[in-house]
Protein backbone atom coordinates (compact mmCIF):
# COMPACT_ATOMS: atom_id res chain seq x y z
CA UNK A 1 0.00 0.00 0.00
CA UNK A 2 1.49 3.32 -0.88
CA UNK A 3 1.70 5.98 2.37
CA UNK A 4 1.94 9.53 1.95
CA UNK A 5 -0.51 11.18 -0.74
CA UNK A 6 -2.71 13.30 1.09
CA UNK A 7 -6.14 13.58 -0.51
CA UNK A 8 -8.97 16.82 -0.18
CA UNK A 9 -8.41 19.49 2.89
CA UNK A 10 -10.46 20.02 6.01
CA UNK A 11 -11.36 23.45 7.54
CA UNK A 12 -8.98 26.12 9.82
CA UNK A 13 -9.08 23.81 12.53
CA UNK A 14 -8.89 20.80 10.93
CA UNK A 15 -11.58 19.30 12.27
CA UNK A 16 -14.26 18.62 9.75
CA UNK A 17 -13.26 17.38 5.68
CA UNK A 18 -14.24 20.15 3.07
CA UNK A 19 -13.27 18.57 -0.03
CA UNK A 20 -12.84 14.98 -1.38
CA UNK A 21 -14.69 13.70 2.11
CA UNK A 22 -14.14 9.44 2.52
CA UNK A 23 -16.59 7.51 4.22
CA UNK A 24 -15.66 5.09 6.70
CA UNK A 25 -17.38 2.10 4.52
CA UNK A 26 -14.10 3.38 1.51
CA UNK A 27 -11.60 2.85 4.59
CA UNK A 28 -13.07 -0.46 5.33
CA UNK A 29 -13.26 -1.38 1.49
CA UNK A 30 -9.39 -0.14 1.06
CA UNK A 31 -8.44 -2.67 3.97
CA UNK A 32 -10.48 -5.52 2.69
CA UNK A 33 -9.24 -5.13 -0.48
CA UNK A 34 -5.84 -4.83 0.38
CA UNK A 35 -6.36 -8.23 2.04
CA UNK A 36 -7.78 -9.80 -0.49
CA UNK A 37 -10.99 -10.23 0.26
CA UNK A 38 -14.28 -8.07 -1.64
CA UNK A 39 -16.37 -5.87 0.10
CA UNK A 40 -19.40 -6.32 -1.98
CA UNK A 41 -19.31 -9.79 -1.60
CA UNK A 42 -18.79 -10.13 2.46
CA UNK A 43 -22.06 -7.75 2.35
Amino acid sequence: MKGGPMIGTTDEAGHKAIENVYHMHDVHAMILNQMGLSDMRLT
